[in-house]
């Protein structure tokens, strides 16, 4: 059962325009795995609406795998539940992004931190579309995404990646904090990039100054040790095992919320991957 729900994921990496039939995919059908499906079905509905997809689109946070669902309705047995399976490595829960206005009294910064801006589309901008095409018969084309950029800097290859994108997936990007690598490359894929960008700017933040926080406190640090932050692509990460500047957060918590992508540089010749 677990290889036809991997393959019932892969299918659901990218955007379509239904999701795949409970009978056709070989999952023994009954009121729990019915109920699963539905629910995945509507949470699949909502990331295409949310990340607003063409047919074939890869999805910039995948969907998580169709097991935690058919966990959550007690279809799975318990000796299978022992097998571990998940293409995202855990992302449990489709979420929307939710920021919160931070309460704290803003002193000046003794330093700017580093952001990167990532340039939205204007009104004037639009596209006129020729409506008298709309009911042709043309196969959609849908643009190829590039799996690997050729340069020698991380922030160029950002930008890059996110020069085509709608206003949307640019204010996704533009929300994140990214983890900037030392680790001399002279390309960067897509993956690589997204395993460095934690969505939600503000509860990342707010999480690492948390961790700190614990970390100086007697008796809280095995909290601090089980803190975790998730990726763009769903990968969770224990904020103790990432080695970053730790006085940046603390500027960047004393910061007004500022528009783009916030930085925080990893110490020495190091990456998330």
């Amino acid at each position: 059962m677990l290889a036809k729900i991997k393959q019932f994921d892969e299918r659901h990496l990218s955007s379509c325009a239904d999701v795949t039939p409970l009978e056709e995919t070989g999952i023994k059908v009954n009121e729990k795995s019915i109920l699963a499906w539905q629910k995945y079905s509507k949470d699949y509905e909502n990331l295409k609406n949310e990340e607003n997809t063409g047919e074939g689109e890869v999805f910039m946070r995948p969907m998580p795998s169709f097991l935690k669902y058919l966990e959550k309705q007690n279809f799975v047995e318990k000796q299978e539940r022992k097998l571990k399976i998940g293409t995202y490595s855990g992302n449990s829960q489709l979420k929307r992004l939710h920021i919160e206005e931070e309460n704290i009294a803003v002193a000046p910064p003794t330093l700017e931190m580093d952001r990167v801006k990532i340039d939205s589309f204007s009104d004037e901008e639009e596209e006129e579309v020729d409506l008298h095409d709309a009911f042709l018969d043309k196969q959609t084309e849908v643009p190829k995404l590039e799996k690997e950029y050729k340069t020698s800097s991380f922030l160029k290859a950002i930008k890059t990646h996110t020069e085509n994108m709608d206003a949307r997936k640019k204010a996704l990007w533009n929300d994140c904090v990214l983890f900037l690598p030392n680790e001399t490359k002279q390309s960067f894929s897509v993956t690589y990039l997204r395993n460095h960008a934690f969505p939600d700017k503000t509860h990342i933040v707010d999480k690492l100054g948390r961790w700190k926080t614990c970390m100086d406190s007697i008796g809280k640090q095995r909290l601090a040790h089980e803190m975790v932050i998730t990726n763009l692509i769903g990968k969770e990460f224990r904020i103790s095992n990432i080695p970053y500047k730790l006085q940046q957060v603390d500027e960047l918590l004393q910061m007004k919320r500022r528009s783009g992508a916030y930085i925080i540089n990893l110490v020495g010749n190091k990456s998330l991957i």
